[in-house]
């Protein structure tokens, strides 16, 4: 077993303090280890003990994943998170070997399956772990992602200083070493041309998928049909929150517009999007003045759009990289996180929207007729938009019920032409459109929106949720000089939909709540102290159960360099050497605790020369198969386990007849 040259630990290990940020806790860390150089109280731990203290670690390490999983919802993001905290996470089980009388872990406190099967042998061996975790700290230095040309050079350096101990002999030490030099040259050429390999290949699989696959044509919702609100009434989960404090919340909350309908269809071509510009925390649509309300919404993607109150001028304390809103009013935003905590300003009297054009007034020659029959029935006004709004909306309150159960018999979705002259019933979708086309009917200026009711009061939370099946969707009709909001839907539709909610949504509601506040805490501003606070507390905790646990047991201080200690406690737990040991004892020779093996098989009182000599043969036998930094040979095996067999042989016809080997008083 080669052992590790003087600091190399402490030398990576702020090499990952550097890079990672946490610098003050790699010199204390690195302080902790090198330590045991100088005190010599080491601790009797047992085999429990060491596995106690890896299942902490493990703990440890998969909570931090699964905390920056739920934080970033990327599992890719979330373990290089994960991977930077390993040299701390697993500070504990490697402190414990440096501290302890055997000077090494065992391997059942590495591997579960050893534990369960005390009987095999190898749960009783136990390995130093000091090249593993050298090697865990350059990962964790690596996972953060060090852009310098510096980096490179300074883990070929830490790598020549690791492997030099196990360099050959002297004379050969300049030719190994220029080898070395040479691998980390291939080494280096070998990442470059993996890097350039990666990059082109991507390049080349994203161009076969664009030859293959056309996306979606609708990545901002630029285009909706009838009936894909419909889809999304029957899920209860929570997706916004509304908190207006003491004031009367905004009825809707639009997300998109369209001025465009076709064959069931509902577009808005041509829409660009305008960057908004942020000062300090606000993010600054228009100048204004009016209401505030708190919001907070779950996003989809990094690019998404806000579902906002009509007429929003600004937003409050938005976490995200960038905005931008197109003539309609809509807001879209990037690199948004899993979920979005703000306050929006807004005035209902004074949209942003653009001005109504031509569009506004467009009718499709399919529905025309059936508009003519409506308008008709309901002698709708032509010259007064006022009253022909409120005439259309008493014709739909009056005279058509709401339903989400809107197939023929065939299967098939209703036309526009069948809501508005056969059996009139349906959902949102269709009394917003009917009401749009009305309205350009008469003349007025009109378009779709889409967006959430807000309406759902939460007594557990204490403000509005908003629920997928709260998806809404009404006009806006150009009256006296602006744009107006006119729901035309039957108001029973929010107390039928809730009829049909599941029996299970008071717990899903608890564990939504649930996640709602750990989300907000996982986002909180590190500067206000809740996050580190409560990560130290938990820490502390732990490290403090740890330490009473560790501290109980028994101290002993060992004479000598650790190092000595250290190797003569390599040979307890060696199963080659543990039945040689055994025999002594029942010849009446116990090892002393920490004593070098070699030492105190010299002073033993053996009467038989040839046994003594044996003995002492095999314990160097056994040093070179075991410490010598070049490895034993296959011959060198051999000899060892003739040497061994011989000597246990002599051992037991001792043990058997008092005759060949006498204690001395």
């Amino acid at each position: 077993m080669i052992k590790p040259p003087p600091f190399l630990l402490a030398a990576s290990l702020l090499l990952w303090g550097w890079y990672s940020g946490f610098i003050v806790a790699a010199v204390g860390m690195a302080l902790a280890l090198e330590s045991a150089r100088i005190f010599r109280l080491r601790w009797e731990l047992s085999r429990r003990d060491f596995e106690r203290i890896a299942d902490l670690c493990s703990i440890g390490f998969a909570s931090a994943l699964a905390f920056q999983f739920v934080q970033s919802r990327h599992f890719p993001d979330s373990l290089l998170s994960a991977l930077i905290w390993l040299p701390m996470l697993f500070f504990a089980l490697l402190l414990a070997q440096r501290y302890s009388t055997l000077g090494r872990v065992p391997l059942s406190a590495l591997f579960w399956s050893l534990r369960k099967r005390r009987d095999d042998s190898r749960a009783e061996q136990a390995l130093p772990l000091d090249y593993a975790y050298f090697c865990l700290s350059l990962l964790a230095a690596s996972s953060a992602n060090p852009r310098t040309s510096w980096f490179f050079p300074q883990i070929c350096v830490l790598g020549l200083y690791a492997l030099w101990p196990a360099a050959p002999k002297r004379k050969t030490r300049t030719t190994w070493a220029l080898a070395f030099i040479a691998a980390i040259g291939v080494a280096f050429a070998l990442q470059a041309g993996l890097l350039r390999a990666q990059t082109h290949l991507e390049e080349l699989v994203f161009e076969w998928l664009a030859s293959r696959w056309n996306p979606p044509a609708d990545p901002y919702h630029s285009r909706t049909a009838i009936g894909d609100i419909g889809e999304l009434k029957g899920s209860d989960r929570i997706v916004m929150r509304v908190n207006a404090g003491d004031r009367r919340p905004p009825a809707t909350l639009r997300a998109a517009t369209y001025n465009m309908y076709a064959a069931g269809t509902w577009s808005a071509p041509a829409q660009l999007f305008t960057a908004v510009p942020v000062t300090g925390e606000s993010w600054d649509l228009a100048a204004g003045t009016g209401e505030s309300v708190g919001l907070s919404a779950w996003m989809d993607g990094e690019r998404a759009l806000l579902a906002l109150p009509l007429g929003t001028f600004r937003l409050e304390s938005l976490n995200v990289a960038g905005m931008q809103r197109n003539t309609f009013g809509v807001v879209r935003v990037d690199e948004a996180p899993d979920m979005v905590v703000f306050g929006a300003r807004y005035d209902p009297q004074h949209a942003l929207d653009a001005p109504p054009d031509p569009t506004d007034l467009n009718l499709p020659s399919t529905v025309r007729p059936a508009l003519g029959m409506v308008a008709s029935e309901i002698s709708l006004p032509e010259d007064d938009p006022q009253a022909a709004s409120q005439a259309i909306a008493e014709f739909f309150g009056s005279r058509f019920k709401y339903s989400l159960a809107l197939a023929n018999a065939v299967g098939t979705a209703r036309s526009l032409n069948q809501f508005l002259l056969e059996d009139r019933r349906g959902h949102c979708e269709y009394f917003a459109t009917a009401t749009v086309l009305l309205l350009r009917y008469a003349g007025i200026p009109a378009r779709y929106a889409t967006g959430y009711a807000v309406q759902e009061w939460s007594p557990l939370e204490h403000q509005y949720v908003i629920r997928k099946r709260h998806a809404h969707a009404w006009a806006l009709a150009w009256l006296d000089g602006h744009w107006q909001e006119l729901d035309t839907t039957p108001g029973v539709w929010a107390e039928e939909e809730k009829a049909s909610a599941s029996s299970l949504q008071p717990l899903l509601d608890l564990l939504s709540l649930f996640n709602y506040r750990l989300t907000l805490w996982q986002h909180s501003d590190p500067t206000h102290g809740g996050q580190s606070v409560t990560m130290l507390s938990v820490a502390g905790v732990l490290a403090l159960y740890l330490a009473w646990r560790i501290w109980r047991r028994r101290r002993v201080h060992v004479p000598g360099s650790a190092a000595l200690a250290m190797h003569a406690s390599l040979a307890v737990s060696d199963p080659r050497i543990a039945d040689l040991l055994e025999q002594l004892k029942r010849l009446g020779y116990e090892r002393p605790l920490c004593a070098p093996l070699l030492s105190w098989a010299a002073t033993l009182p053996l009467t038989d020369v040839e046994v003594r000599g044996t003995l002492q043969a095999t314990i160097r036998s056994y040093y070179r198969t075991r410490f010598d930094p070049d490895g034993a040979t296959a011959e060198e095996e051999q000899f060892f386990v003739r040497k061994m067999r011989a000597l246990l042989e002599q051992l037991s016809a001792a043990s058997a007849d008092g005759a060949s080997v006498a204690r001395q008083a």
